[in-house]
C-alpha cells in the first residue's frame, strides 16, 4: 500500500510540473521539478531539457541532456535542439534515426515527417504520415498533420481528409485513439 502512495505522490509532483507549463510558468515548472524527491532523475532532466528549449535556452536544455542516463531520451531532445537550430535537414536525419532505433517510433517518425514537411519534402512527409495513420491508431497530432500536409499538397484536400475519416471509422475504437470522437479541428477543417 505505501508503495502505491508513493507511485500516486511521484505521478502527481510530475502533473504538478506539466499543469506549470500549461499555465506558461515555465521557471516554475523548473523549481518545481528541482524539488521533487525520489523521482527518477532521467525523467526530471528530460522534462528539464524540454523546458529550458521551450524556454529558447539551449545552454541549459545541454546541461540537462548531459544529465540524462538514457540514450533514447538524449536522442530525442537532441534532435527538438537541431530544429530550435533552425537546422531541419538535420533534424530530418535526427528523427529518422531514433525513429528506427526506439520503441515509440511512431511518434519520433511523426516528428520525422513534420521536419521533411518544413524542408519542402511534402510527399515524403505525406508517405510517413499516411503509413502511420493505417498502422496506428490515430491520434489528434497525427491527424492534423496529416490534415496540413493534404492542405499543402492538393487543391483535393478536403476529398482526402473526408477518405481519411472514413477510414478511420471504419477501425475499431480503442482507448489509445481517444475513441470514436473526432472533431473537425482534428481534420483540419
Amino acid at each position: 500500500m505505501a508503495q502505491t502512495w508513493s507511485s500516486r505522490l511521484t505521478d502527481l509532483g510530475l502533473r504538478v510540473a506539466d499543469a506549470f507549463v500549461e499555465m506558461g510558468e515555465l521557471e516554475t515548472a523548473t523549481r518545481h521539478l528541482d524539488s521533487l524527491l525520489d523521482v527518477d532523475k532521467d525523467e526530471v532532466n528530460f522534462r528539464k531539457a524540454l523546458l529550458r528549449v521551450r524556454l529558447g535556452d539551449i545552454d541549459g536544455a545541454q546541461r540537462s541532456i548531459e544529465r540524462i542516463a538514457s540514450e533514447e531520451l538524449r536522442d530525442m531532445v537532441n534532435a527538438l535542439l537541431t530544429i530550435a537550430n533552425d537546422d531541419w535537414r538535420d533534424a530530418v536525419d535526427a528523427w529518422k534515426s531514433a525513429g528506427e532505433k526506439y520503441s515509440m517510433s511512431d511518434f519520433l517518425q511523426q516528428n520525422a515527417a513534420v521536419c521533411l514537411m518544413y524542408t519542402g519534402r511534402l510527399a515524403e512527409s505525406l508517405d510517413i504520415l499516411e503509413r502511420l495513420a493505417e498502422e496506428h491508431d490515430a491520434y489528434p497530432a497525427l491527424l492534423f498533420n496529416l490534415s496540413t500536409v493534404y492542405e499543402l499538397c492538393t487543391e483535393r484536400a478536403v476529398d482526402r481528409k473526408i477518405s481519411l475519416a472514413t477510414s478511420l471509422a471504419a477501425k475499431s475504437a480503442t482507448p489509445s485513439s481517444g475513441g470514436w470522437a473526432r472533431s473537425n479541428a482534428d481534420f483540419n477543417l
